[in-house]
C-alpha cells in the first residue's frame, strides 16, 4: 500500500527582556523559534509530494507607552521573521488535474513595523487607530518548474491602516446612544505565488 513514515524533531525557545523606562513607558525585545512538522501526500493516488518541516526564527522589538494621564496608549513594534522551508500552498498538475498541494519555499523573509493607538480624550469619546508596514518575500522558491524567488507572499499588503471613532450620547433616562465610524485601507495584495495580477 501507499504507506510513508517520517520522523522530525525540534527544540524551540523564546527569550525576552522588558525594561521600564518610566512608570508609563515599557521597552521590550524578544527572539523565538517556531516549528511546523512536515508531511506526505497530496490527496491523489499514488501518495507523493513529501514536504519538509517549516522552521521560523522571529525577532521583535517595541515599546508600550501611556500618556495624557493614562487616557491614551501608543504601542509600536518592529519585527523580522526568517523562515526555513516555509510551507506554502502551490498549484501542481496531478493526473491531468490542477490541484493545490503543500510545498516548501527554501527560504522566506518577512519584516515590518506596527503601531496602534487607543485614546479616550473624554469619558464619551474613544479613538483607535492602527498602521502596519510589511515586506514579505520568498527567498529561494522553485515549484513544478516555476521560479517564485523574490515574489511577495500571497495576502501580504505592504501597508494596512484602520481607524475607528466612537461617541456615546447619554440620555436623561439613563440610556445612551452610541455612534461609531470606522475606516480601513489595504494596499495591493496577490492571491497566489506567481504574483499574477487579478
Amino acid at each position: 500500500g501507499n504507506v510513508a513514515d517520517f520522523t522530525w524533531e525540534s527544540t524551540d525557545y523564546k527569550v525576552g527582556v522588558e525594561f521600564d523606562l518610566t512608570p508609563t513607558s515599557l521597552l521590550f525585545a524578544s527572539t523565538s523559534t517556531g516549528y511546523k512538522a512536515g508531511g506526505y501526500g497530496d490527496g491523489l493516488p499514488p501518495l507523493n509530494n513529501k514536504y519538509e518541516p517549516e522552521q521560523l526564527t522571529a525577532y521583535e522589538v517595541g515599546a508600550k507607552n501611556r500618556f495624557l494621564d493614562n487616557r491614551a496608549q501608543l504601542n509600536v513594534s518592529a519585527f523580522y521573521y526568517d523562515y526555513q522551508n516555509q510551507q506554502v500552498f502551490a498549484q501542481a498538475l496531478r493526473n491531468g488535474l490542477t490541484v493545490l498541494v503543500l510545498d516548501n519555499a527554501a527560504r522566506s523573509k518577512v519584516y515590518g513595523a506596527e503601531a496602534d493607538l487607543t485614546a479616550r480624550p473624554t469619558e464619551n469619546l474613544s479613538i483607535t487607530a492602527g498602521l502596519s508596514l510589511l515586506n514579505a518575500k520568498y527567498g529561494e522558491y522553485e515549484s513544478d518548474g516555476d521560479d517564485f524567488t523574490d515574489n511577495r507572499l500571497p495576502q501580504s499588503p505592504k501597508v494596512t491602516f484602520n481607524a475607528a471613532v466612537n461617541y456615546t450620547f447619554p440620555l436623561a433616562s439613563g440610556a445612551s446612544i452610541v455612534t461609531s465610524a470606522d475606516a480601513a485601507y489595504s494596499s495591493k495584495i496577490y492571491f497566489d505565488n506567481s504574483n499574477a495580477d487579478r
